[in-house]
């Protein structure tokens, strides 16, 4: 090991996160009353940025924003500006240097400042100097995303991590701390019975090798075998942030702050808190035994409404990736139809206008249309449906997709990337997506989504995809390259992935 800042010797390995794109914060914020700064100009700053794929994804994205990365690595800040260069980014900067060194004099204010997985693992003086910046460097209207460690979840994440910890301790070299605590995990869960019955403590530290098994090895290095890894309960979190005149708006994913779905007597007893969004918000992470949290700051002097009215769904684009069960649903009628979410979710629906408005969504795959659009589409699809747009079932609409979007089913924008659901003559997938394809196994659409590459036909189809080549020219392309010619099926494999592509949102105008 040299004597350089450890992720220079060990670099974080980097990705994009969706839920920090400020389409999702401002969505957000302007569904609890609040005035978020235009995303098509925004200003972002970006605290622990890494190599930057996450900044540059997103300045990608907003070409007219203006965005800012911060670093303590040098090797970090050195990639990122390599990788903005390739991806020919003009709207973005990254600078090396200690976040305790940033003040609004040097830098400016911004609309949105974003830290990912840097908070839990720097000291308490650090964290202070952040909340500092939150509070000095955001915009009046601004809006602060910090991801952090929580309890309760993460007590079982201290046990493993500090006998991992423990055994790697006189091992020098970062990657053999990671295999040999690795394996010892996996010993330790996998001894066998121990005393007169099972032991929890195997079965917790079988889960948790499970757990840490799926990620790379440079995760966790820095994650679970770092000298700071600091969870939070929310409710002192929270504490700190007040004591910095910040307060909380919501988490990124708004889901998770939602109670309707435990069970009556568990939401009896939020009830009782009334108004104490804090107490519900912590009894929640005692209910879910969470561990990771990603919450939105605001400043103190914002009054932020915490009660959605339905009607406004209207002042939002509109997308949902659900799926009709039936291939040929009755849209008209009382009829139930079943819809498909995400990770084996479904649910039923046999309101008219709202079935055939998830219909028409799900055949734009996941691009955002306007509430108006939706309806006209909608009644379209019901032509023999009397009333169909009457303001009572309107109304029944909103109120359906405002439920959905709290249970994760439906989204809501601000922002509409340049993004296409149709396979046109030549098709292109954004320059980001096929940087990504050139580097590794992992890409990310337009929305951040990421995906792995199925296979190298899939890479090499991907590269192929620039708006330059029309499907003859792709298939000889295909036939020319030694890892996909001399395959008689290439129209039909083409075919097949290029309408995948196109489900996956990676093709852009």
């Amino acid at each position: 090991m040299s004597d350089n800042f450890i992720y220079d010797d060990v670099p974080y390995p980097s990705f994009t996160f969706p839920q920090t794109h400020p389409d999702r914060l401002a969505t957000i914020a302007k569904l609890h009353g609040m005035t978020p700064a235009n995303v098509e100009t925004c200003r972002v700053l970006e605290l622990g940025c890494g190599d930057g794929s996450n900044l540059n994804w997103i300045s990608h994205t907003i070409p007219n924003g203006k965005f800012v990365g911060v670093d303590l690595s040098a090797k970090h800040i050195s990639d990122a500006k390599l990788n903005a260069k390739e991806l020919n980014l003009k709207n973005v900067e990254f600078h090396a240097l200690d976040v305790l060194t940033l003040s609004a004099e040097t830098f400016g204010k911004f609309d949105f400042i974003i830290a990912h997985g840097l908070f839990s693992w720097v000291p308490d003086f650090v964290r202070e100097k952040i909340l500092q910046i939150y509070r000095e460097l955001l915009e009046p209207n601004g809006i602060g995303y910090l991801s952090y460690n929580a309890y309760p979840g993460c007590h079982l994440r201290d046990f493993t991590r500090n006998i991992m910890r423990f055994h790697a301790k006189d091992i020098a070299e970062p990657m053999q701390q990671v295999e040999e605590s690795l394996k010892f995990l996996e010993f330790l869960s996998d001894t066998g019975e121990i005393g007169d019955k099972p032991s929890i403590n195997q079965e917790i530290i079988k889960q948790e090798y499970l757990n840490l098994s799926k990620r790379t090895r440079e995760n966790v290095f820095h994650d679970d075998l770092s000298e700071i890894n600091q969870p939070f309960y929310f409710a002192d979190f929270i504490a700190k942030a007040q004591e910095n005149s910040l307060q909380f708006l919501s988490e990124a994913e708004f889901f998770s702050t939602q109670t309707q779905h435990f069970p009556q007597k568990v939401q009896e007893m939020f009830e009782r808190f009334g108004d104490d969004i804090i107490k519900t918000e912590q009894y929640i992470d005692f209910f879910k035994s969470r561990r990771f949290r990603q919450t939105l700051l605001c400043h103190q002097e914002i009054n932020i409404k915490r009660k959605l009215e339905p009607q406004i769904v209207r002042d939002f684009l509109i997308a949902s990736s659900v799926e009709c069960e039936s291939k040929k649903p009755k849209l008209s009628g009382k009829e139930v139809e079943t819809f498909h979410g995400l990770k084996n979710t479904t649910f039923q629906m046999n309101h008219p206008l709202t079935k055939a408005a998830l219909f028409y969504l799900s055949k734009m795959l996941s691009k955002a249309v306007s509430f108006n659009e939706l309806i006209e589409k909608s009644v379209e699809l019901l032509k023999d449906e009397k009333d169909a747009d009457s303001a009572e079932n309107i109304e029944i609409t909103c109120e359906m997709l405002l439920k959905l979007f709290a249970a994760n089913f439906v989204k809501l924008h601000i922002f509409q990337p340049e993004m296409v659901v149709q396979i046109n003559q030549k098709p292109l997938v954004s320059k980001f997506s096929r940087w990504q394809a050139k580097r590794g196994d992992s890409i990310s659409n337009i929305r951040g989504v990421s995906f792995t590459l199925e296979n190298d036909f899939v890479r090499a189809l991907l590269l192929l995809l620039d708006g330059t080549n029309d499907k003859k020219a792709i298939i000889n392309a295909l036939n020319k390259n030694p890892q996909t010619k001399n395959n008689k099926n290439l129209p039909l494999l083409m075919e097949k992935h290029l309408s995948q592509i196109a489900i996956n949102s990676l093709l852009v105008a």
